[in-house]
């Protein structure tokens, strides 16, 4: 560094040292002094499936849901961690008018754009976004928007989310009119809704036609939380000592109607038939099959999406020359990742002074049953 360069940083070193100095004498300052007292510090756990995603004023993890229909057009839906929160909701047409004033206050084109708009009537927090998509239906004649704007009032507190289909922004006001909450409310204590899917999944669409007529579809696949038996097969590798063997498993799977909406948590168990096979050259460099199968027995258990199998296999067949001669019993466990595919780890516990053998491995579900 030349000698004029290094008085020039040093001039401005000490520029802005004076500034700081002149500042923190004469000058009021930037930001309010305030009178911090020391919290106290906790410890918690933060997971990325958490049940409600502030920063976006949106629920992450429902289980309930109830659709709306006017006329064959989807006007409003519910959905929920437990729908039974619903018995308590003052209902959303009370923030209606709050959410009106909050959104006059910004500039938006409600009759040039579409947006998605999510407002937490309880923190007063809003947050929109552009869509792409508007639709219209043909009214004797005239051709009127049906959805152009989703509005979605966000109640933490009950875990619930109220979602609002509309073709135009003052269609809310006619909705905040019709009085809905209190109708649906009505309906579900009058059909015991409440009592009966406390702990059972709800997913149901009312429709109400143009005379008024009020219908009920109810999908019970979702809805199907009692004690059921399933199929499961998949197939597989593993990494078993120096050999990588290909595997096949069928499984009866029998779940039990245990479920925990908040946790989503479930139970089951399982038997099945388990199938290895090795490849291999004999003398004479001609390549051979060694079947060898397994009888497994296990407990199936945690969230519903990702659940987790623990179990005990016994070797069955022929013992001569098999892999398996002196490790006829294991035990593992596998674990199902994002519905796509499981990773298993078993140990083949030795016998006769004989060494365990520990492997691990990756099967694909192709009739997914656990």
């Amino acid at each position: 560094m030349n000698k004029t360069s290094l008085i020039f940083i040093s001039f401005l070193l000490l520029t802005v040292f004076r500034s700081f100095a002149q500042t923190g004498e004469t000058n009021p300052p930037l930001y309010p002094e305030y009178n911090l007292i020391q919290p106290k510090e906790s410890i918690n756990y933060k997971s990325a499936e958490r049940s409600y995603y502030e920063d976006e004023i949106e629920l992450r993890r429902v289980n309930d849901s109830l659709a709306i229909y006017l006329e064959g057009q989807k006007k409003l839906s519910f959905v929920a961690l437990n729908i039974t929160a619903f018995e308590e909701f003052a209902g959303f047409e009370k923030d209606i008018d709050s959410f009106l004033e909050f959104i006059a206050k910004l500039d938006l084109d409600f009759s040039k754009n579409s947006y998605q708009i999510r407002f937490s009537p309880g923190t007063k927090q809003i947050r929109v976004i552009e869509r792409n998509e508007i639709r219209f239906k043909n009214f004797d004649g005239e051709v009127l928007p049906t959805f152009r704007h989703e509005v979605i009032f966000t109640y933490q507190p009950e875990m619930l989310e109220v979602n609002l289909y509309v073709g135009e922004i003052d269609e809310l006001l006619v909705l905040k009119d019709a009085g809905f909450s209190e109708v649906i409310k009505k309906e579900m204590v009058e059909k015991e809704w409440f009592k009966k899917y406390e702990k059972r999944t709800f997913n149901k669409d009312i429709k109400i036609d143009e005379t008024g007529k009020l219908g009920i579809v109810t999908y019970g696949n979702f809805e199907a939380n009692g004690a059921t038996i399933d199929f499961d097969i998949s197939m597989g590798a593993t990494l078993l000592g120096d050999q990588f063997p290909f595997r096949e498993e069928v499984s009866l799977v029998f779940k039990t109607n245990k479920f925990n909406k908040w946790t989503q948590f479930k139970h089951g168990a399982f038997i099945g038939a388990e199938f290895y096979q090795f490849f291999s050259r004999n003398q004479e460099n001609k390549v051979q099959l060694e079947n060898s199968s397994f009888i497994n027995v296990g407990w199936l258990f945690g969230v519903k999406d990702t659940p987790v199998s623990i179990f005990y296999g016994r070797y069955v067949g022929d013992d001569t020359g098999s892999f398996f001669e002196f490790n006829k019993n294991k035990f593992g466990l596998d674990v199902l990742v994002k519905s796509s595919f499981r990773i298993k780890y078993e140990v083949f516990v030795g016998s006769n002074d004989s060494d365990w053998i520990n492997s691990i491995g990756i099967t694909f579900p192709l009739i997914p049953g656990r």
